[in-house]
């Protein structure tokens, strides 16, 4: 909705964790892959 932060599971999300967040994943895919290999 365009607001600074939201709700989930009853903890407040904004955008500095949103980014971090989404810092993690390829970093995360990584070692999934190195794991499965």
């Amino acid at each position: 909705e365009g607001r600074g932060s939201f709700a989930l599971d009853g903890k407040m999300i904004d955008i500095p964790i949103v980014r971090r967040a989404e810092a993690l994943l390829p970093r995360a895919k990584a070692i999934a892959q190195r794991a499965a290999a």
